[in-house]
């Protein structure tokens, strides 16, 4: 009986070196990827600049489902689409303009991810572009402006303010908590330094150090400090309040100082509004001092009835961003020339993720620099934003004057 047993246990270890041999020989199941194919244009097209590209992909699941698509140019991520719900197979068509894309190669790249490992499949094709179009349609260039800052829907950030007076420090650093809500909302708490005991109660920029603002940061987190005043910007309305009785201390109507219409003032906000900005101003492309390039563009946009604001904005508009760089306000003045007034600049910007589920990416300035030229010199304010977070949620209440009494 012992024997059998023997026999049995043998044949039991050997049955299972067995099984362990074949799986390391033969190898286990093997995990498919994904597929991905780009159905059009064919690999190598060529296509002239300025042609709006559609690139067909068909698509295939290894095993899982396919949940989602990515285009790639040139290794830069331009777009993703979401699969839902989730499918086995399927078919899906970007749109590319080509006006952001030099002339000679650029790589197209097509990715699908499925819900089990490994999880990634690729195709990829490669397309010349061709001489074509030098330029836009201002109204195709003024829509890239308005697909980034629609992606923005509200904002809060901290606020660094400090300003120069022919190159040299003028006046003090604010510390403000900015809010912002599309279209025209804005609201700034201004907050100064908590100063020790042997300092001075006026500082420069060079002694708002990164470690006095979190400091900052966090005693407003706290409610440890309290604003020195409350600014609120709704529509052409501003008001400022006091922040221990919630008062108003100022309040003021842009459109009636300005002699323009309700309309006329919206459209001024090239963000939100463009029919309205497109509707009531005269609009020419600058191609002199346009960089087609470089995807640099300038704009001149002249109001269709005069008011005592401005007579010209000329706008720099980067492509592929959907920004402006440079923003110029034009007066005339009594001898009928044209007088620049006022000079605003994005020195840096922020790429931040504005729609998790579609992974959409919107450029946020991070740093704007205002100059107001004087016959004595230029006044420069210098504005750089930290810790900016956009699509909160913020409530419509948060800008209302009367609810926060």
């Amino acid at each position: 009986m012992n024997k059998w047993k023997t026999n049995f246990v043998w044949v039991g270890v050997v049955t299972s070196a067995l099984l362990i041999s074949s799986t390391f020989i033969f190898g286990a199941p093997k995990r498919k990827s994904p597929t991905v194919t780009i159905a059009s244009p064919e690999d190598g097209a060529i296509i002239p600049r300025g042609t709006k590209i559609e690139i067909n992909v068909n698509y295939q699941a290894g095993q899982g489902k396919i949940y989602s698509l990515e285009l790639k140019v040139d290794r830069k991520p331009v777009e993703t689409k979401l699969v839902v719900p989730p499918a086995t197979s399927g078919s899906h068509t970007f749109s590319y303009s080509t006006f952001s894309l030099s002339e000679g190669s650029h790589t197209f790249s097509v990715y699908a991810y499925q819900t089990k490992r490994p999880t990634k499949g690729k195709d990829s094709i490669t397309i010349n572009i061709s001489p074509g179009l030098a330029f836009p349609s201002v109204e195709e260039i003024l829509w890239r402006v308005e697909s980034n800052y629609t992606l923005i829907q509200d904002m809060k950030a901290i606020l660094i303010a400090r300003c120069t007076f022919n190159s040299k420090p003028f006046g003090k650093t604010d510390l403000a908590l900015v809010y912002t809500k599309a279209p025209d909302k804005m609201r700034r708490e201004t907050y100064l330094p908590r100063v020790k005991e042997g300092e001075k109660k006026k500082f420069s920029s060079t002694k708002m150090t990164d470690r006095k603002i979190k400091e900052m940061r966090m005693l407003i987190r706290k409610d440890r400090i309290k604003p020195t005043d409350i600014m609120i910007t709704d529509g052409s309305k501003i008001i400022v309040l006091n922040p221990e009785t919630m008062e108003k201390m100022v309040e003021r109507d842009l459109i009636k100082e300005a002699g323009i219409s309700s309309s006329q003032f919206d459209q001024m906000d090239l963000w939100y509004n463009q029919d309205e900005f497109i509707a009531n101003h005269s609009l020419t492309l600058d191609e002199e001092n346009s960089d087609s390039k470089r995807g640099i563009y300038a704009l001149d946009a002249v109001p269709v009835t005069p008011n005592k604001l401005y007579s010209k904005l000329r706008m720099s508009i980067d492509y592929e961003k959907g920004i402006m760089p440079k923003f110029m306000l034009y007066q005339k003045s009594e001898e009928g020339e044209e007088e620049l007034i006022q000079t605003i600049e994005i020195k840096r910007t922020k790429k931040i993720l504005a729609d998790k589920k579609e992974r959409k990416w919107a450029y946020v300035p991070a740093r704007i620099v205002n100059t107001s030229p004087h016959t004595v010199g230029d006044l420069i304010t210098i504005q750089d934003y930290l810790f900016i977070r956009i699509n909160l949620g913020l409530s419509d209440n948060l800008f209302d004057p009367e609810y926060l009494k």
